[in-house]
């Protein structure tokens, strides 16, 4: 028999110590440093983080993290373990089907996660997910809604629209909008996230961090937001020992376009870009990101290449106002 409890976070118990080694074990140091923050409570503005585990005398057999949102309907699946000494006794289910009650129970209607496991998205399909086309992730949608209709909703203007310095608001609202809102080729070439519709986009609960990650190599980011959800970001990555270069990006949905020369001022201020050799660049298949860039001033002042994660080639133009 197994025993299973639900852990809101932050929590000084045992048991969060418990999944963090298992995670250590089972997925490296950088699950464990992706979460942390969670874990430490950092993000309880904008989110429920919640653990789901399984023990049996007070050992930990299987858990999984559920990260809900506070002002939305939309929740993300991680670390997803089964510790080996309880594999092939179908603990993980047990434990899945115990989040997805709870969170039925909640009100949220749209979970997503990542995988590209086919043993563990058999699993997943059991209790509803299905894989968003063009992508390795997986999205349940529950209360009789339809699976392109909440994609839609979390790009749509749902209030004010604005700009602002990015922060952990945008790990969930990230999700929809790479995954359906952006027709670009490369969606932001400093986070090394590409348009869905021609790589398979390989991440999910990761795509977030990759934020976190610019701001500490000393790169910043910013988000067009209107409410709960996300229509664009923007980014810079300066390049390690060489001051004032480095290069940005920025992309949004279509429907957002009137307002990304305002982001795109945003993160060039913050890059102090009019005194550095700061490159934007993009492909010439991303004609509504060439067009805004040479609206706002931006001039074509020579190619390169980007490496995308599969080892194919693409060829870019660099911008800069020079």
């Amino acid at each position: 028999m197994f025993d299973l409890i639900k852990i809101e976070l932050p929590d000084n118990g045992d048991i969060p110590l418990q999944v963090t080694e298992l995670w250590r074990e089972l997925f490296g140091e950088e699950e464990v440093c992706n979460t942390r923050g969670q874990f430490r409570g950092d993000e309880t503005s904008f989110y429920h983080d919640t653990l789901y585990v399984a023990l049996q005398n007070g050992k930990l057999a299987a858990c999984c993290h559920i990260t809900r949102q506070k002002n939305g309907f939309i929740a993300g699946l991680g670390g997803v373990a089964s510790d080996k000494l309880f594999r092939g006794q179908g603990v993980a289910d047990k434990v899945i089907e115990f989040a997805m009650d709870d969170l039925d129970k909640c009100g949220c209607d749209a979970v997503f996660l990542g995988t590209s496991n086919p043993i563990a998205a058999n699993l997943y399909m059991k209790y509803g997910f299905n894989y968003i086309p063009g992508t390795s992730a997986m999205l349940r949608v529950s209360g009789g809604k339809r699976f392109n209709d909440v994609l839609k909703r979390e790009i749509s203007v749902s209030g004010k629209v604005e700009i602002k310095r990015g922060d952990a608001s945008l790990r969930l609202a990230l999700i929809p909008l790479v995954y359906n809102g952006c027709d670009m080729l490369i969606c932001d070439a400093a986070a090394g996230i590409f348009g869905i519709k021609t790589f398979v986009q390989t991440s999910c609960m990761g795509l977030y961090p990759r934020y976190e990650n610019i701001r500490q190599k000393g790169g910043d980011f910013f988000m067009l937001v209107s409410g709960s959800h996300c229509l664009g970001a923007a980014s810079f990555l300066p390049t390690p020992g060489m001051p004032g270069k480095g290069i940005g990006d920025i992309f949004c949905t279509p429907a957002s376009m009137e307002y990304a020369p305002e982001l795109l001022t945003a993160v060039r201020a913050a890059a102090k870009a009019e005194n550095s050799d700061l490159i934007f660049p993009v492909s010439l298949v991303d004609g509504l990101k060439c067009d805004l860039l040479k609206s706002c001033g931006a001039k074509a002042v020579g190619n390169g290449q980007i490496n995308h994660s599969t080892g194919v080639t693409l060829n870019v133009v660099h911008f800069a106002w020079k």
